[in-house]
């Protein structure tokens, strides 16, 4: 095939060259450039590609393209599809054209799905003729192309070729049309205009399972179709950027799909797959919640017959007469409109009747437990409890649906609630039972469960009179059983705890053994027990429910009288208990209420995070493949098709992968491996190529250099070597012996430097060690001279400030004396002075006294010495302080010498504060890094020492 540009190639060229190929005979080549123009056509660039703008869109072209897309799939399936890579091939095909036309031209599409279907029918009818029915329908499971068969079964064929190349276009047969619907239904199912497509698939799918009882396909596609729902269910689509997608809680859309679902429950229950048929109850459930609208019905009627068959199938029976009465309920609510049709309503009613209260009687006489989170009991709907027998039973009653239902379920009904005589009980049983088998034929199923019904009651009443009984009476008293199944219901009793027996084999005696004593005269032997039988009187209940309301008739005039007279008589106090006790009950069913919503809640939200973590796993796996196809792409240009939107490949996001199949990103990545191993192999060929032809090159050379070699040079060139040879092992050893010398001269070159610098080390220290000794005593002189001075000043100014202190005391007291009596002399001269002028001279002069008595004293600021670290720098620390007394002084501090180090006194010292002396010059960074780092920590042990 010759090489063709696909990107500028028009559809009407490609239509010609597919018919240049036919015409040409050339069928491959024909399905591939109608192949591979379909598939790139999607991807090709807007702009460029075309001279004309309007020719790129699939509008223009719409008609050639699908004429393209019959000429593919008649070629397909001329040629055939029995391989694997054809089945891809055709679903790539026909998802490239689905793309190319969902939204605006989703008729072409829909007409070659209907096309492609119709030949794929009339191919397998064609071929189906050749086997028989039976041939067709033994086959084993054909639902997937790579399906392996059991190995007894391929050992078996392996000894007959031609059964098995027989058994092999069986199951091409079978699979062609197989995988027909399901490539059909994979590419409709999401868009609502395709919807009767998907519908009538649905149909045709269980015909077809049906017809050639492919039970496995058929397991497989109803768990594909209740998937779709599910998914439907938890996915947020935006239905303003996508219309065409389907949408469930549509009242039309929501009806279909439950009618669809009801024909599959229905098809699943013919082929017995009952698991099946009940999760898909379970899914037109989860239709019911999506609906905006009420559901009808209708459905519900179809929807709890449906339920109460499966119900008996799996032997629940209260389940199973629950879900027949919610049957019988939608049904009484059927409307009608002609008399005829109110007959026939009726007389259906009352063949429901005895459905109804046969289902009753047969649930079991122990009680059967039922809370509101089981996963059956959320099917009859939120908040709906199930009663248990006896509640059923009283529901019968209030309905009296007795008195609607044949005689035969009237006698059954009788037998098993009304107390009979145990003697005569089995022969009324057996005509009961043998009645019911002739007239009533479609009741014959509940036989077996009345029966056991009977026994559990019949020997509840002999454990009640016996304390110990034979089995033979057993079997006189139940004679349409066999002794085996008495003893098996005697075992299955004892756990349910109906009765307390023990069963001794090698007598064939049953003890029972109760809590109260019984009278041993009641052990009697049947046939004195029959002496005192006495006749038995049934009473016909509505006889007795017509007395019952004649006398309430009666009490109506009288009951209003005696209830005031009642409350008139009522106690407070009862009152008040009685309302707190309703008051608590309404508070415990309120808590009941509340545990209840609170179970629902918790298991809805466990089933929402059981779907995020699905749907999370599930993302993590696009996003993975997601990301090899990245890898493996190179410099290819990828995109994908967002909501009518091309995305390249690495914008995606994840809210973009939760619109992408799986199954289509892995069908991408299997292309690109195939693409990259492809490669990989061309690769491999070059550089096998390569290095083949340097190998061939290499063998010329050595094959001439072998044949220049002459055969009498042969021992020189030995000789020649082996000299050679003992030279080089000679270098050798001498290598060896200079090497170990070298190692020796060595380590004495280094103990003889180690020794040289720890001497000059020692030194150093000894050195260093004197010059810090005197730097260290001329400092501590310098210092105790200064305060020796500083000590003397301060003792001259004490001296001073005491003297002048003593003589301005006496002056001070003489001047105050003088001063009192001048002021009383003048007061006593001059009585006419004014009284302001003499107290504000008064005043003033004790002012004056007041200010010369308050006058602070002179303060002396003392002084601290100390000496510090030298490596801290500081010699001396001075600190004021406030003045003390005279008295009070301490004596002052000095320094002494004693065996060259100095000690300083206990004696604090006082004196006036000087500025800080300068700190002495430390060793430079330059003189530090001159010597190793150890040689510190020898020069801080000499501080410390000093």
């Amino acid at each position: 095939m010759a090489s063709i540009n696909y990107q500028t190639l028009r559809p009407e060229q490609a239509f010609q060259i597919y018919q240049n190929y036919m015409n040409e005979d050339k069928l491959q080549d024909a399905l591939g450039i109608l192949y591979r123009y379909i598939t790139t056509f999607g991807m090709r660039r807007r702009a460029g590609a075309y001279q004309d703008p309007n020719e790129i869109s699939v509008a223009n072209n719409i008609q050639v393209l699908y004429k393209l897309m019959v000429a593919y799939v008649d070629l397909r399936l001329q040629i055939g599809v029995t391989l694997v890579d054809d089945q891809n091939q055709l679903k790539e095909m026909l998802k490239s054209f689905r793309q190319m036309t969902q939204h605006n031209h989703p008729e072409a599409f829909y007409e070659i799905l209907e096309e492609y279907r119709g030949k794929v029918e009339k191919l397998f009818e064609e071929k189906a003729k050749a086997y028989s029915l039976q041939e067709l329908q033994t086959l084993p499971f054909v639902g997937q192309m790579q399906y392996e068969e059991p190995a007894e079964e391929l050992l078996f064929l392996s000894f007959d070729p031609q059964a098995k190349s027989s058994k092999d276009l069986q199951k091409s047969c079978l699979r062609l049309i197989w995988e027909a619907y399901r490539t059909i239904m994979e590419n409709v199912k999401w868009n609502e205009r395709m919807e009767e497509l998907y519908f009538d698939t649905i149909k045709r799918v269980s015909a077809f399972c049906l017809k050639y009882r492919r039970r496995g396909e058929y397991q497989w596609f109803c768990e594909q179709i209740n998937k779709f729902v599910l998914d439907l269910n938890v996915r947020d689509v935006d239905l303003k950027r996508n219309p065409s997608h389907v949408d469930l809680s549509r009242i039309s859309t929501n009806d279909k799909h439950v009618i669809a679902r009801f024909q599959v429950v229905q098809t699943a229950l013919d082929l017995d797959l009952h698991q099946e048929a009940f999760k898909t109850l379970e899914t037109i459930f989860v239709l019911k919640t999506m609906r905006k609208g009420a559901f009808r019905e209708s459905y519900l009627l179809q929807y709890y017959e449906f339920l109460s068959i499966i119900f008996a199938k799996s032997q629940n029976s209260l389940y199973q007469a629950f879900a027949y009465y919610n049957h019988f309920l939608s049904y009484r609510k059927k409307p009608v409109d002609t008399r005829a049709e109110i007959q026939i309503k009726n007389q259906e009613i009352n063949k429901k009747l005895n459905f109804l209260v046969l289902t009753v009687l047969t649930i079991p006489l122990y009680q059967q437990h039922t809370y509101q989170g089981d996963r059956i009991v959320q099917l009859f709907g939120q908040g709906t409890k199930v009663p248990n027998r006896d509640e059923m039973l009283r529901i019968i009653g209030e309905m009296n649906a007795i008195h609607f239902v044949t005689p035969v379920v009237k006698k059954i009904y009788n037998l098993l609630q009304n107390k009979q005589d145990i003697l005569t009980i089995s022969d009324q049983a057996k005509s009961i039972f043998d009645e019911l088998k002739n007239t009533q034929p479609q009741f014959v199923k509940y036989v077996p469960l009345l029966e056991e019904n009977l026994i559990c009651s019949v020997l509840k009443n002999v454990s009640q009179i016996y304390k110990t009984i034979k089995l033979e009476t057993l079997q006189q008293l139940l004679k349409f059983i066999h002794q085996d199944r008495i003893v098996q219901n005697l075992l299955y009793l004892i756990p349910q705890r109906l009765i307390d027996c023990k069963i001794d084999f090698l007598n064939q005696i049953v003890s029972f053994n109760q809590e109260t004593k019984h009278n041993y005269n009641l052990q009697l032997l049947p046939n004195v027990l029959a002496k005192f039988v006495v006749e038995n009187k049934v009473v016909n209940p509505l006889e007795a429910a017509k007395k019952q309301f004649d006398s309430a008739e009666l009490d109506m005039t009288t009951r209003s009288q005696i209830i005031k007279k009642l409350n008139k008589q009522a106690d407070p106090n009862q009152i008040k208990k009685e309302s707190q006790e309703q008051s608590r009950l309404r508070k415990l069913e309120l808590d009941k209420q509340r545990l209840i919503e609170e179970q629902e809640r918790q298991l809805k939200q466990k089933a929402i995070q059981e779907m995020e973590q699905k749907k999370a796993k599930e993302l993590q796996i696009r996003q993975k493949l997601l990301s090899d196809i990245i890898k493996l792409k190179g410099n290819k240009f990828v995109t994908f098709e967002i909501h009518g939107e091309r995305k390249k490949i690495e914008l995606l996001k994840d809210h973009h992968l939760l619109d992408i199949d799986t199954n289509f990103l892995q069908d991408i990545k299997k292309k690109f491996e195939e693409d990259s191993k492809k490669g990989a192999d061309d690769k491999f060929m070059k550089n096998f190529k390569k290095t083949d032809y340097i190998e061939r090159e290499r063998a010329k050379i050595e094959r001439l250099i072998i044949e220049t070699w002459q055969d009498n040079d042969l021992d020189q060139l030995q000789a020649a070597h082996q000299a050679r040879f003992e030279k080089n092992l000679k270098l050798k050893e001498l290598f060896i012996q200079n090497e170990k010398i070298f190692d020796s001269y060595f380590e004495q070159i280094k103990e003889k430097s180690e020794e040289e610098y720890n001497q000059q080390y020692q030194e150093w220290i000894q050195q260093l060690r004197e010059k810090y000794r005197e730097l260290i005593i001329s400092k501590a002189e310098e210092l105790y001279k200064k305060a020796q001075e500083q000590e003397k000043l301060l003792k001259e100014k004490r001296q001073a400030e005491q003297q002048n202190a003593t003589q301005t005391a006496p002056a001070q007291n003489r001047g105050f004396v003088r001063g009192v009596d001048v002021a009383k002399a003048e007061i006593r001269e001059d009585v006419k002075q004014t009284e302001p002028a003499a107290t504000q001279e008064i005043g003033g002069f004790r002012r004056g006294v007041a200010l010369q008595q308050t006058a602070p004293p002179p303060q002396v600021q003392p002084t601290t010495t100390s000496t510090g670290t030298f490596n801290r720098g500081a010699a001396l620390q001075q600190q004021p302080q406030q003045a003390q007394p005279q008295a009070q002084a301490q004596p002052q501090s000095m320094f002494t010498r004693s065996d060259n180090k100095l000690i300083q006194s206990t004696q604090p010292v006082q004196k006036k504060p000087e500025p800080e002396p300068e700190k002495p010059k430390q060793l430079s960074k330059k003189m530090k890094y001159q010597y190793k780092p150890k040689i510190y920590k020898h020069i801080d042990s000499v501080k410390q020492d000093f």
